[in-house]
């Protein structure tokens, strides 16, 4: 019986310590896989495209605010467009923006968001 156990609690260990390996892992995986920002971006060229494909068509002047058209309005609204499409993922509702433009308004926040 003492064999048993001590077998189980091998097992268990085991168990912890690969699935806590693992999830270091996929941590790492994550933290390489965000563009290092070497790249320069701006609104002109970069984010005004994103923004107008995927949010324009609610947040219009008119529309459901925050309105985000302009550069300006844009800049206005920037602690919740990064909160609700970066952080959370909720905007836009259809599905979050995918990756590759998370990261451009990421770099393009932390480099200053320049316009042009």
């Amino acid at each position: 019986m003492k064999k048993i156990y001590l077998l189980g609690f091998g097992l268990f260990l085991s168990t912890v310590v690969l699935n806590s390996c693992t999830q270091d892992e996929v941590q790492e995986e994550e933290q390489t896989t965000i563009e290092d920002c070497s790249k320069d971006f701006t609104y002109d060229t970069d984010i005004a495209n994103i923004i107008s494909t995927n949010c324009v068509g609610c947040h219009q002047s008119g529309g459901t605010p925050p309105f985000l058209t302009t550069f300006s309005e844009v800049q206005t609204s920037l602690e919740r467009v990064e909160a609700r499409a970066l952080t959370l993922k909720t905007m836009p509702p259809s599905g979050p923006l995918s990756e590759g433009d998370r990261e451009k308004i990421d770099c393009w926040i932390k480099q200053g968001n320049p316009e042009n």
